[in-house]
């Protein structure tokens, strides 16, 4: 991972959700200028996805 890179920013917000860093969340959300509703449920569906996957490989 470049630390030039432009995906850098939304990465490191995904880090936030799975470590739970709610405050580190709000924040990053404010300066990336993102809706907080849409990434809510982008990293719902995310989530919902992911789970999905894991039970059709078992």
């Amino acid at each position: 991972m470049e630390r030039n890179n432009e995906y850098v920013p939304l990465l490191n917000l995904a880090r936030c959700f799975e470590e739970a860093r709610y405050v580190h969340i709000d924040a990053m959300i404010s300066r990336l200028g993102l809706d907080r509703t849409k990434v809510n449920q982008a990293y719902g569906g995310a989530i919902d996805w992911a789970g999905r996957l894991c039970e059709l490989s078992s």
